[in-house]
């Protein structure tokens, strides 16, 4: 599902195999890439070894730099930015900016109290 007013960059894609959710209002730049599922690994080969998916929640007010990445289970919080190339494995609060490959929150860019 996509909120009202929301622009995907060119090049970005989105797998949903279960379910990805962009709020309202967020701006996903140039070649991002967001997917709720990836290969098990628990098998070989890997191309007999299914699918691990989990949804994928991205609130209102996101940016989403140029070329990062969004992996299975992660919710982005609303108002929360995440920096060019970063890789999202983990969840983002409300109104951070979450840098770096894995992306960890570094700053608060607004009161959410």
């Amino acid at each position: 599902m996509i909120g009202d007013d929301c622009y995907i960059g060119d090049g970005s894609f989105i797998v949903a195999k279960e379910a990805v959710s962009v709020g309202s209002g967020t701006l996903i730049a140039e070649y991002v890439v967001i997917r709720d599922q990836d290969h098990s690994i628990d098998s070989l080969p890997i191309r007999l070894a299914g699918f691990e998916t989990a949804p994928i929640e991205i609130g209102d007010g996101v940016w989403v730099g140029c070329k990062a990445t969004i992996l299975r289970g992660v919710r982005v919080g609303d108002g929360a930015v995440i920096g060019a190339h970063a890789l999202v494995r983990s969840n983002i609060p409300d109104g951070m900016l979450a840098v770096g490959l894995p992306a960890k929150a570094v700053r608060c860019l607004r009161n959410t109290a």
